[in-house]
């Protein structure tokens, strides 16, 4: 993105905006479509999202809350609340998915003793 757009400036702002979510749309799709991808492996793709987010957020802050970049801002600060959420939820499902796999794996020891 730096090479397309260096510097922050409202279009990198509008570019990252909806960079955010096309990505957060594509890795949805994936996770829907893909039942063998675990919570894990998705955990880190969605926490780099927030970055491209965060920046967004940032430079459209500066403009006037009544223009279009500005309403975009409010959104972006809406989608981080809700990226906050899933990224949290998404944690607690990793551990959950470690602790099923120590589980059988305990129980798997356990059988061969």
């Amino acid at each position: 993105m730096d090479k397309v757009t260096p510097g922050k400036f409202r279009l990198r702002g509008m570019f990252l905006f909806e960079l955010y979510v096309v990505s957060l749309f594509l890795l949805k799709k994936e996770s829907e479509s893909s039942s063998s991808s675990s919570v894990s492996e998705r955990l880190p793709r969605l926490e780099a999202l927030r970055t491209q987010l965060s920046e967004a957020e940032e430079i459209l802050s500066w403009e006037p809350p009544q223009s279009v970049e500005g309403r975009r801002c409010a959104v972006a600060r809406d989608y981080a609340t809700a990226l906050d959420n899933m990224v949290e939820a998404c944690r607690r499902a990793a551990q959950d998915e470690q602790l099923k796999r120590r589980g059988g794996a305990s129980a798997r020891r356990k059988k061969g003793r």
